[in-house]
C-alpha cells in the first residue's frame, strides 16, 4: 500500500495476542491466571518488536514512518489479531479505492502460499489456529478516512515452530528440462541483464546481482526469486533442486534495489544456519 499512490498520514497498530505471545517471561500479567476474564495492554510505552516494524515498512516503501504499536493480552491460548489503521490524505474514491487495494494485496502475495488475501473478509482467530497460514482482510471507513487492514496469524504455528520450518526449507527448485544445460551455476549479473521472475515481472539487474545461471542465462535472482520459464509446473516431469545460503547483508542490499521482497529474502535477511543445506 505504501507503495501506490495512495497516500497515508500515519499508522497505528492495534495487536491482541494469546497468552502465549507475550513471551516466556515469568511475570504475573503474563499469566493465564491473571488473563482469566481480563483483558489489557502490555509493552504500551515501547515494544521491542516495534523498530522491525519500521524497518522492514522502509526497506518495502523507501518511507520513513514511526508507528505506534500497542499490543494487548486476550484470555486465549494462542493467536494473533492485528489491526493497522491507516489515516489517509486525500480525497477518497470509494469504489476505486477498494478495487486499487485488492488488487495491491493479491499481486504483492501471490507468491506467498502461506498468506491469504481475503478481500474484505475480516479474519478471525479460529481461521488459523493449529496452521501455519496467515489471513488478511480489509475495509475502508470513508467517513474516518481510513483502511482498516485485519491479519491473524497462531503465533505458536506461524510465529514459531512454523517459522523454523519456512527457515529450513531453503531449496529452490527448476523445472529441469527448461535449463539450457544440466547444471547450473552462481554468477555476477551482466550489466542491463534481465530475467522474467515468477511474478511476471521483468526485472533490470545490474553487475551487482547476484543470480543463479545456466549455461545460457539468469534462471532465478539468488536468495530471492526464480524465474518464470524455468518455474514448476503441472507440465513438470523432471525437477533440479538447488540448495545454498546467501550472505544477508547482500540479499538485503539487492532486495531494497530492484524492489522485490519475498518469503526467500526474509529468510536470508535474517541469517540462515548454512550447516541447514543439504
Amino acid at each position: 500500500v505504501l507503495k501506490s499512490n495512495i497516500k497515508i498520514k500515519d499508522i497505528n497498530i492495534d495487536s491482541k495476542s494469546g497468552v502465549s505471545g507475550a513471551g516466556r517471561k515469568l511475570k504475573d500479567e503474563y499469566l493465564f491466571g491473571s488473563l482469566d476474564n481480563n483483558f489489557y495492554a502490555y509493552s504500551a510505552e515501547g515494544h521491542r518488536h516495534t523498530g522491525e516494524i519500521e524497518q522492514e515498512i522502509e526497506s518495502m516503501s523507501g518511507k520513513n514512518f514511526k508507528i505506534n504499536f500497542t499490543p494487548h493480552l486476550l484470555p486465549v491460548n494462542r493467536g494473533i489479531f492485528t489491526s493497522i489503521y491507516c489515516k489517509l490524505d486525500g480525497v477518497i474514491e470509494e469504489e476505486k479505492t477498494e478495487k486499487q487495494i485488492c488488487s495491491l494485496f493479491e499481486n504483492f502475495y501471490k507468491c506467498s502460499p502461506f498468506v491469504k488475501f481475503r478481500g474484505k473478509k475480516i479474519p478471525q482467530l479460529k481461521d488459523v489456529i493449529g496452521t501455519n497460514m496467515c489471513l488478511i482482510g480489509f475495509c475502508l471507513d470513508v467517513r474516518a478516512d481510513t483502511l482498516k487492514i485485519f491479519s491473524v496469524i497462531d503465533n505458536l504455528l506461524k510465529g514459531a515452530a512454523g517459522q523454523a520450518v519456512q527457515n529450513m526449507n531453503i531449496m529452490m527448485a527448476f523445472d529441469k528440462d527448461m535449463l539450457y544445460s544440466n547444471k547450473i551455476i552462481v554468477r555476477r549479473a551482466g550489466k542491463g541483464e534481465n530475467i522474467k521472475t515468477i511474478d511476471d515481472s521483468i526485472r533490470i539487474l545490474d553487475d551487482d546481482t547476484l543470480v543463479i545461471a545456466d549455461e545460457d542465462k539468469a534462471v532465478a535472482i539468488a536468495g530471492i526469486m526464480g524465474g518464470k520459464d524455468t518455474e514448476i509446473s503441472e507440465n513438470t516431469k523432471n525437477v533440479l533442486l538447488e540448495s545454498a545460503n546467501f550472505y544477508g547483508p547482500s540479499i538485503m542490499r539487492t532486495s531494497k534495489k530492484i524492489g522485490l521482497r519475498s518469503e526467500a529474502s526474509n529468510r536470508f535477511e535474517k541469517k540462515i544456519d548454512p550447516m541447514l543445506t543439504v
